[in-house]
């Protein structure tokens, strides 16, 4: 990176230090204006939902005991192996570092999801080295979008979001461009992070996948398809096993419901048997029995109605065919009588 600064004229070189700058410093700039807009310190932050009192708890167990001991789950869930919160590796994985550095306050995510986020920039320019205009334009649209500039001072990881694309993108451009072996070991590395993370992004590797077959289906896109589906397999188990169920979120009840229902109509095929009427006459109790009477002599008088319509229609009926036949005899007389005069 340095020898292309230095193969470029003194104004490009200037023009593109201040656009890597810009972007590489955008995360503390958006903090250092919401600052200047709100008049409270953005730096600091506390928690207040319940994601962020998950990741806080982990994060100081983790200062204070590390992974030995101590409870995360909420709502009295636990994990299956070890004593992580609902939320599994995220809080240590992406945050433990800089409490083992700078230990846990009121700063230490907020400037950690800073720092991950200008990390990511980096890499991006040192990789890509993209051009001024693209990197002020960047550093723009970090600063002026929306969830961005909502999360951004809070306790949630939204900001890692935005630092692993950056690196995603550094490393699979760089193969692009050199072809290098190691860059797209990197860019695998990076979506294996960010499945540990959020299973969701197992989507990362249709892109790798592609570049390593050079867009051409065959034995060698095959093969690190199925790497990559064992890959975003392993991690959702290890995370699956690690992670306390959190009892609020849409996935857990929706797995929930599907799960109780299962649960109820096995009791139902369980409880249901075949009883014969003498087994039911013999466990009647007089209630039982009084409802019996009632509903026994309720279906003999309906039974006895059907019956006396079931009659009565046919008496209708055969008296329609009498008439039927006596009006046809009549018309036959008439007609014998007309023929005779």
């Amino acid at each position: 990176m340095i020898a292309f600064l230095r193969s470029l004229p003194p104004r490009r070189r200037t023009a593109t230090l201040l656009g890597w700058g810009l972007l590489i410093s955008a995360p503390f700039l958006l903090l250092a204006a919401i600052s200047l807009a709100t008049g409270r310190n953005a730096f600091a932050t506390y928690p207040v939902w319940s994601d962020e009192l998950d990741y806080w708890r982990n994060l100081f167990t983790w200062d204070a005991v590390g992974l030995r001991t101590g409870y995360n789950g909420l709502l009295e869930e636990f994990a299956r192996v070890g004593t992580l919160g609902a939320h599994g590796f995220t809080a240590v994985m992406l945050y433990g570092w800089f409490v083992k550095l700078f230990g846990l306050s009121y700063h230490t995510i907020v400037i950690c999801n800073a720092v991950w986020v200008s990390l990511g920039a980096a890499a991006y320019c040192a990789l890509i080295r993209p051009r001024p205009a693209r990197a002020a334009l960047l550093a723009l649209c970090l600063m002026l979008y929306a969830p961005a500039v909502l999360y951004c001072a809070s306790s949630m990881t939204e900001m890692f979001n935005y630092a692993l694309m950056l690196f995603y993108l550094a490393f699979l451009g760089a193969y692009r461009r050199g072809r290098s072996p190691w860059m797209l070991l990197l860019a695998c590395l990076t979506v294996t992070v960010g499945c540990l993370y959020r299973i969701t992004y197992f989507l990362l590797f249709i892109p790798v996948i592609l570049c390593y077959a050079r867009m051409k289906p065959g034995l060698r896109m095959a093969v690190a398809a199925l790497l990559a589906a064992a890959v975003s397999v392993g991690c959702y188990l290890l995370t699956s096993a690690v992670t306390a169920p959190y009892t609020q979120g849409f996935l857990y009840h929706l797995l929930r419901v599907a799960q109780d229902h299962r649960d109820k109509q096995k009791e139902i095929r369980d409880a249901v048997q075949a009883v014969s009427y003498t087994h039911l006459r013999a466990h009647e109790t007089g209630r039982n029995l009084v409802c019996r009477l009632l509903l026994e002599k309720k279906k003999r008088k309906k039974h006895k109605n059907k019956k006396k319509k079931k009659k009565k229609r046919k008496d209708i009926r055969g008296h329609d065919r009498y008439s039927r036949m006596s009006i046809e005899g009549k018309r036959i007389t008439i007609m014998v009588e007309q023929e005779k005069y």
